[in-house]
């Protein structure tokens, strides 16, 4: 069962989402664009499609095949990109996009801004299988929700446990995304950052928690004459509280994470350097 504590997420994410309060369109007028790498026709982005186009207007703009692992890559120099545009559940819109993650999320806002329907949120998911500690950085579902920072535009990017997105299990994912989506209305997110939510079988409530270090490992590869098969190894947290820790508790994990990735500390550092 699925059990939120009020008072306590309520006040973590009053004080996460921290920028002056933005004027709030009606949900009805309030515009999100959905996209994933799990392709456009995915449980999990339909299962968004369902639950939000109830109160919002959804527009679905997402790959037309799985591009797992491409994290934030582009095929933007290497050929035109084919659109299909095509009608979802609930008679949402959704152009199937040809290309990676990125590029399907960054052509629906470009494209809803040329028609003059700017988004106001975009949504990465529901990708079938956690996003937890450094494996974020090899995402597309996190690459895909990245391209809202280049354009002002906050986003989420959400993942669910494996096993629950096979028994087609997102009503705890979409309750949560509800939750977050009227926050982020209420308050707005800093400029650069996204939400990295992921989401454990059997959720009992939400924790913002920073992230972790390596969870899964390449050690080795198998060799059959040409082939090379990879070995991997899944190591602990190496953090008492972050996302892989709440999460192996039961909890959401929410991370705020940025598209700057410089190191503040080691620039000062550095200046000391004199490469003059």
């Amino acid at each position: 069962m699925f059990i939120f504590r009020p008072k306590n997420y309520q006040i973590m994410l009053s004080l996460l989402l921290f920028i002056a309060s933005p004027a709030m369109a009606d949900k009805k007028d309030y515009r999100i664009l959905l996209t994933n790498d799990d392709g456009i026709h995915a449980a999990g982005l339909t299962a968004l499609v369902n639950a939000l186009s109830q109160d919002y207007k959804v527009i679905v703009s997402a790959p037309a095949k799985k591009w797992g692992g491409k994290s934030h890559a582009t095929l933007l120099w290497e050929k035109p990109i084919t659109v299909e545009e095509i009608t979802l559940s609930n008679k949402a819109k959704g152009y199937s996009v040809h290309a990676l993650p990125a590029d399907a999320a960054r052509f629906g806002i470009i494209h809803q801004r040329e028609l003059n329907q700017p988004v106001d949120l975009l949504i990465s998911g529901v990708n079938h299988g956690e996003n937890l500690g450094t494996l974020s950085h090899l995402s597309g579902t996190v690459g895909a929700a990245m391209e809202g920072t280049y354009y002002g535009i906050p986003a989420i990017a959400v993942s669910i446990e494996k096993r629950a997105a096979t028994e087609n299990d997102f009503a705890a994912t979409t309750e949560a995304i509800k939750i977050l989506i009227e926050k982020i209305r209420e308050n707005g997110l800093p400029v650069g950052t996204i939400l990295n939510v992921n989401v454990p079988e059997n959720a009992k409530g939400m924790r913002i928690a920073p992230m972790d270090g390596v969870n899964v490992s390449v050690d080795r590869f198998i060799k059959t004459n040409n082939d090379y098969k990879p070995v991997f190894s899944y190591p602990k947290a190496q953090m008492g509280y972050s996302d892989m820790t709440v999460y192996s508790k039961g909890y959401i994990a929410v991370t705020p994470i940025k598209i700057d990735w410089t190191d503040h500390q080691s620039l000062q550092k550095m200046h000391a350097w004199d490469l003059n």
